[in-house]
């Protein structure tokens, strides 16, 4: 029998292109999301991950379908750039909501399926700024932060059962995930600020293809023991080396130096 996934934020970029590889493998494939995945042959749910009923329901006519859920991937995932003390808490919540409490939900729904099988795979699509944050993306950087030890105690909790997580950490992916970024203006650090976006977009626009992401969430997901954390592409897996190895002053100010911030606060010009 044909294992069944469940994607969570397939309608674009990574999520997309994992749906796409899954169903080029025979797998039987399922996207919930707001916007439904155009790849032929994915059954789409609408999905609005900050509310469970909407999940709690697809994964009940999944279940009422296949009795079964194989592999859980949680792709979805939203970005704001900002000065950390300006952001509102509407904003923050919000993204909090998507990238953390959002995948969250998803595990309380789908592993008691997985236990019941005493088997399955748990993919989260996590971020290098998880490791090396990015400047103005406080909430971003620490919701992936989060979301990567997450994923490393539930394979305290869960391998007994035969259940694996994974963290997939790309740094930059080429998709239209950097032209949805929310972007605040400030007069106070108005240049760092902008240096730090521009060279963000200029990372993502030249990175790892969403294509590559998915072989990486693919061989992951249909691994006997599959890696905790999976860090895509060779220069990310340098970078993320060297966040373990620097202490943490001198890994900040690689970042400053990488991000182009220039300490210009009163403490600086003393």
């Amino acid at each position: 029998m044909a294992e069944v996934v469940f994607v969570l934020g397939g309608s674009s970029g990574i999520g997309m292109e994992t749906i796409r590889k899954f169903m080029d493998n025979n797998y039987i494939v399922y996207n919930g999301s707001r916007t439904e995945c155009p790849i032929a042959g994915v059954i789409n749910f609408t999905v609005d991950i900050t509310n469970p009923e909407t999940l709690s329901q697809a994964v009940e006519k999944i279940l009422s379908e296949h009795g079964k859920l194989d592999i859980g991937i949680y792709c979805a995932g939203i970005s704001i750039a900002a000065p950390a003390e300006k952001t509102t808490r509407d904003d923050y919540s919000y993204l909090f909501e998507v990238n953390m409490f959002g995948a969250a939900e998803f595990v309380k729904y789908i592993v008691p399926v997985m236990k019941a099988h005493n088997k399955g795979r748990l993919i989260f699509v996590s971020s290098l700024a998880g490791e090396m944050p990015v400047p103005f993306e406080a909430y971003y950087s620490s919701s992936k932060a989060a979301l990567s030890a997450y994923v490393t105690e539930l394979n305290i909790e869960l391998n007994q059962y035969n259940i694996y997580a994974t963290s997939i950490v790309p740094g930059g992916v080429r998709t239209e995930f950097t032209q949805k970024r929310k972007i605040y203006s400030d007069g106070e650090q108005v240049q760092n600020l902008e240096n730090a976006t521009k060279t963000l977009a200029d990372i993502e626009q030249h990175g790892l293809s969403a294509q590559k992401v998915a072989d990486a969430i693919f061989s992951q997901a249909t691994k006997k023991r599959p890696d905790v954390i999976c860090v895509v592409g060779l220069k990310n897996k340098m970078q993320y080396a060297l966040s373990r190895i620097l202490p943490q002053k001198a890994s900040i100010g690689v970042i400053k130096f990488l991000y182009k911030q220039e300490d210009n606060g009163p403490s600086a010009r003393a």
